[in-house]
């Protein structure tokens, strides 16, 4: 359906960074999908905040986050336990970063 949706970008390359809204079974799943296709998962959010991923997120990562969830946290709570190049923003931040930078060049809901 993407390659549909958006020829001109292509799953299969480290290069298409991908970011996905929310951080529950859905959005875990698709950011494994993306990592298993070889591109770049680069945030995650939540009711609280966005979560973003300087070089991308991990397998682990995914995991980690899956922990957190069935914990109750929030992906906040997860900056100390990533470490650096995770940078957690406060409210709806995302849309505002991602237009800023113009580093996102797919953007999935």
């Amino acid at each position: 359906m993407i390659a549909r949706a958006c020829p001109e970008y292509s799953l299969s390359k480290p290069s298409t960074l991908v970011a996905i809204s929310g951080s529950g079974n859905v959005a875990q799943y698709t950011a494994l999908k993306v990592i298993e296709l070889g591109a770049t998962p680069l945030s995650l959010s939540d009711s609280k905040g966005s979560l973003i991923a300087e070089k991308g997120f991990t397998k682990a990562d995914i995991d980690k986050v899956a922990q957190a969830k069935l914990r109750g946290e929030s992906l906040e709570s997860l900056v100390g336990e990533l470490g650096e190049g995770y940078i957690y923003h406060a409210g709806m931040f995302l849309s505002a970063f991602i237009l800023k930078n113009q580093k996102f060049k797919l953007l999935l809901h």
